[in-house]
């Protein structure tokens, strides 16, 4: 019975010490970091990705990828770009059944809600329809 005990303490000191510590470290960067130094980084970070003329890409469900052309990010530090939005379900392009969608006309868009996906994790239509089924029922 005493050895059980060992392993059990051997346990609690090898897996929970390190994740209360990394815990503690966490609540301490976060109190210890002020709020402007970390709004600092991220307009750092957005003047950085969101340059005009560049693509930025993401995966907004599982085979759904958005793409974004910056066309302005003067309103970047307001939290606004201007963009052209491509939302293209990859697994449709590479098996035939839609072509590759052209980027929309320009649009202001929100740099929060950019990456915003209202359709299935799946990558199905926020509707609950398919585009495949619509190209293998023949357009109903």
């Amino acid at each position: 019975m005493g050895r059980a005990y060992r392993v059990v303490d051997a346990l609690i000191l090898f897996i929970c010490l390190p994740l209360y510590a990394l815990a503690l470290a966490a609540l301490l960067i976060g109190k210890l970091v002020p709020r402007p130094m970390v709004e600092k980084l991220r307009g750092w970070w957005r003047h950085r990705t969101l340059r005009e003329g560049r693509v930025v890409s993401q995966f907004i469900a599982c085979d759904v990828r958005r793409d974004i052309l910056v066309v302005s990010a003067a309103r970047i530090d307001e939290g606004f770009i201007t963009g052209r939005v491509r939302t293209t379900n990859l697994l449709y392009v590479s098996k035939g059944l839609s072509p590759e969608p052209d980027f929309e006309e320009a649009q202001e868009l929100r740099i929060d809600e950019m990456w915003r996906w209202t359709g299935k994790p799946s990558g199905g239509l926020p509707d609950g329809t398919s585009i495949a089924g619509r190209v293998t029922d023949g357009g109903a």
